[in-house]
């Protein structure tokens, strides 16, 4: 989405329209407070070994997670200021940045997944 819409950037400028895009770390927004609690996923799943690592990392998450109004300001004030192109704001977007302009697909990898216990997931056998 995010060559898309440079590329709608590119050749709408001409024409007098400013295209925006806005990439978003992390938001505490309701869907961290979705009720129900930590999973309880049944046990053929091939994820229910590792529940209990990934709402960890749900809520740790949403410890470090950028507050809505906060994000939403920075936002308007760079749309209102003018801003072209793409524009980084919330929790872990500074870091992601970085690695995508280094193309460090791997270590984007490692810092969004390394604590969700992936690694740990196992192919059931049926």
């Amino acid at each position: 989405m995010a060559r898309m819409s440079e590329t709608l950037r590119f050749e709408l400028e001409p024409l007098g329209v400013r295209v925006v895009t806005s990439i978003c770390g992390s938001a505490d927004t309701p869907m961290f407070a979705k009720p129900g609690g930590p999973m309880n996923l049944p046990e053929m799943s091939h994820y229910h070994g590792v529940q209990d690592a990934a709402w960890k990392e749900r809520m740790d998450h949403q410890r470090q997670a950028t507050q809505v109004d906060v994000l939403a300001g920075k936002l308007v004030k760079d749309i209102l200021g003018g801003n072209r192109g793409v524009i980084w704001h919330g929790a872990f977007a500074p870091s992601v940045h970085w690695a995508s302009w280094l193309n460090l697909t791997w270590l984007l990898d490692r810092l969004i997944n390394s604590a969700r216990g992936l690694s740990q997931v196992k192919l059931k056998q049926s």
